[in-house]
């Protein structure tokens, strides 16, 4: 039976994935459907087995990016009152141990139980997102 997340108060901030991340995904992806559907196209004109393979290959290039499309719409930061949530993760000001930046851009949050959670780059506002939950957390402690 799954925990039920505690109740970490009223919403404070949301920070969604970047507009630019979709724009490029969609790019990839609309770029690949048009180059399977002309290679197709070939491939019925030559009747060459290469065109096949080639089609096939992107296919594969445009369902996988269509895949990571849909799967980072669910990659959600959620500020609260009392604690954030980012896709499984769910913390309390009070349970956070520290906030660490290794690279630019990049944000380690470590839980006290030694949970661990990677903030990814490519969140809206992902700078200032980490620098808000770590001046939280520091003021709960």
């Amino acid at each position: 039976m799954p925990k039920s997340p505690p109740d970490l108060g009223k919403l404070i901030s949301v920070h969604a994935t970047a507009p630019i991340h979709f724009q490029r995904a969609v790019f990839v992806a609309a770029l690949s459907l048009i180059f399977f559907l002309a290679v197709m196209f070939a491939f019925y004109l030559l009747q060459s087995f290469i065109y096949f393979l080639l089609a096939s290959a992107f296919l594969v290039i445009y369902l996988v990016t269509m895949l990571g499309i849909f799967t980072q719409r669910r990659n959600v930061l959620n500020i609260f009152e009392h604690g954030f949530s980012y896709k499984k993760f769910v913390a309390r000001w009070e349970d956070i141990e520290s906030v660490d930046s290794p690279k630019p851009h990049i944000h380690e949050i470590r839980k006290t139980g030694g949970e661990t959670v990677v903030l990814s780059s490519s969140l809206t506002n992902v700078d200032n997102a980490a620098e808000r939950i770590r001046s939280l957390a520091n003021a709960h402690r």
